[in-house]
């Protein structure tokens, strides 16, 4: 996109929509900015000398320490978020939070009541055991087809099997069996 010079006016008209709760995306398209600039113009790290007595037209000044989110107040963000309506621009100026923060409790990433963090955590683990699982059959199933052809070559020690894939002996035993098992 074009470099860009805005007027007063536009400045503080773009940020008295943005505290509206105009998203910054809506926003660069109508005034043909990208987003990274448009957030400049919102925050006030672009256009520092454009000043309002009108509060809303305020650039808005990032706190570094912000309210914490209770798990009721996350509940409470995400009924407004879905039922009524609110931008998450909105939620994080009413909550006194980050964007970033209203983000993640929106779409369930964080602030979830104990019994929903312990059942996604559980959740992940069965998944990451799970993804473990076929790796290693994979893994294995690779290895039986390597013991299988190194056989018809000839090989026929457990040591020269465990020697060539570079595994234990008691490896190779337990995929002797299995191939065993399967024929």
């Amino acid at each position: 996109m074009a470099k860009r010079k805005l007027t007063k006016f536009q400045v503080l008209d773009i940020r008295y929509e943005a505290r509206g709760g105009t998203p910054i995306v809506e926003l660069a398209e109508q005034y043909e900015m990208s987003r990274r600039a448009m957030r400049l113009v919102i925050t006030g790290e672009t256009y520092q000398n454009v000043s309002s007595d009108n509060p809303e037209c305020q650039p808005f000044t990032p706190r570094r320490r912000r309210n914490k989110v209770s798990f009721k107040k996350a509940e409470t963000i995400r009924e407004e978020y879905k039922l009524d309506g609110l931008t998450q621009i909105k939620l994080a100026a009413k909550y006194d939070t980050s964007l970033m923060n209203i983000n993640n409790i929106v779409n369930n990433k964080t602030h979830l009541s104990p019994d929903e963090d312990k059942q996604k955590t559980k959740e992940k683990k069965i998944k990451k055991l799970e993804k473990k699982k076929e790796e290693k059959k994979s893994k294995d199933e690779k290895m039986k087809e390597v013991i299988i052809e190194m056989r018809k070559k000839g090989h026929k020690t457990q040591r020269e099997f465990a020697d060539e894939l570079g595994v234990s002996r008691r490896v190779i035993r337990r995929l002797l069996e299995e191939i065993e098992e399967d024929s």
